[in-house]
């Protein structure tokens, strides 16, 4: 397979379907997709870290 036959790498526009003419749209986009990410990351800190359990030893005495 030659360079001019090989996949094409993914970009950022892959996914786009369809792109805002006017700003206030396009800015409405963006803070969307800002705000997702955010939230997303938060969610994800207020997250309780699991427990951990640690083995039991018998003391004797």
């Amino acid at each position: 397979m030659s360079s001019s036959e090989e996949k094409p790498k993914w970009t950022v526009f892959e996914e786009v379907k369809d792109i805002s003419v006017a700003p206030e749209a396009l800015m409405a986009d963006i803070n969307s997709a800002i705000a997702a990410l955010e939230y997303a990351r938060a969610a994800i800190l207020q997250r309780p870290p699991p427990a951990v359990s640690k083995p039991k030893t018998l003391i004797k005495s």
